[in-house]
């Protein structure tokens, strides 16, 4: 529904699109073009016209023709800029009431308590949709459907915001995530992945976290769906952040196909290879890394192999020792 963002909904979506393509039209005539009945149609068009989309014909009070969408539409987009505007506006006055509030709470403010799977998703989406620096994750080994879940809301940080993302080893054991976590998204963003992640956490900006109730970790926020901690600025956000940053520091890089180009100006290897030995580095066994890079077991060994003859070791801790002397990951 690409007029979604003016206020249309799905039938009045499509009913538009067919009168771009038609010069006039009944709602007796749209009613199966949009597999819609009559009187939705009535009601879908009537709604069309009060925004001067749509315009009866003259010769045929019946019928309405498409208004040009560089009038009809043009208008709308000029109203909900200004609506935007208006808003953008009042965020100073909203944040000065905010922050006054916030300094006249007691410790026990610092953390409001989000109750349920949908409300946590929904403030997951807030928090990321309202960062301006960075977001910053920590994904453990959740089941396959919680993990892409929580990819998709991450994929909804704006353009321009650093993501830096630490991700268990048990993720990267999921076939076909690889693909999806190395992808920029148009927005730089790292990749980094642990041996294992104490708890699922979200912060944005280094000023608010996301933090599971339980050590469960469901798509929102626990296994249950019961809730997440919001938790504001004190001394509980500085433990939180120290703690992301003590695992960033010790986590292995993840390079991906479209990251790895910028590897090969310094490296001797292609970009295959720079794959398969962070996959390596980062623990993951021969056949998991097979089926993260849609490869054989004894392509990836011949690979690894060619990799230890390369720099000239004959085991696979002495090939990690080497490719970090030489800069190469």
């Amino acid at each position: 529904m690409v007029l979604s963002v003016l206020g249309l909904d799905d039938l009045e979506n499509r009913l538009y699109e067919r009168l771009l393509d038609v010069s006039s039209a009944s709602a007796d005539r749209l009613a199966p073009d949009v597999g819609a009945d009559v009187a939705e149609v009535v009601l879908a068009l009537a709604g069309l016209e009060a925004r001067g989309l749509v315009a009866r014909s003259s010769r045929h009070p019946d019928q309405v023709t498409a208004a040009p969408p560089d009038v009809g539409l043009g208008s709308l987009i000029a109203e909900r800029q200004a609506a935007l505007r208006r808003a953008q506006q009042a965020v100073p006055a909203l944040v000065q009431r905010y922050r006054q509030a916030v300094g006249g709470r007691d410790g026990s403010d610092v953390v409001d308590v989000v109750l349920g799977a949908e409300a946590v998703a929904q403030r997951a989406v807030q928090l990321q949709h309202g960062a301006r620096r960075e977001v910053l994750t920590l994904l453990p080994g959740d089941p396959p459907a919680a993990v892409q879940d929580a990819l998709d809301r991450e994929r909804a940080v704006p353009r321009g915001v650093e993501h830096r993302l630490v991700v268990a080893r048990a993720v990267l054991e999921q076939p076909g995530l690889l693909e999806r976590l190395t992808d920029p998204a148009g927005r730089p963003e790292q990749v980094r992945v642990a041996t294992h992640l104490p708890l699922r956490l979200l912060v944005t900006d280094r000023a608010l976290a996301l933090v599971p109730l339980s050590s469960g970790s469901g798509s929102g926020g626990t296994a249950d769906g019961a809730g997440a901690l919001l938790v504001r600025p004190s001394g509980l956000l500085d433990a939180l952040v120290a703690l992301f940053d003590l695992v960033w520091q010790r986590g292995h890089r993840v390079v991906g196909a479209r990251d790895g180009g910028a590897q090969l100006a310094s490296t001797p290897l292609d970009a295959l290879d720079l794959r398969i030995l962070t996959l390596l580095l980062s623990g993951l066994t021969d056949q998991s890394i097979g089926k993260q890079l849609g490869l054989s077991l004894r392509t990836v060994q011949r690979r690894a192999r060619a990799l230890m003859d390369a720099t000239g070791v004959s085991t696979r801790l002495q090939l990690g020792y080497e490719v970090a002397r030489r800069g190469w990951v």
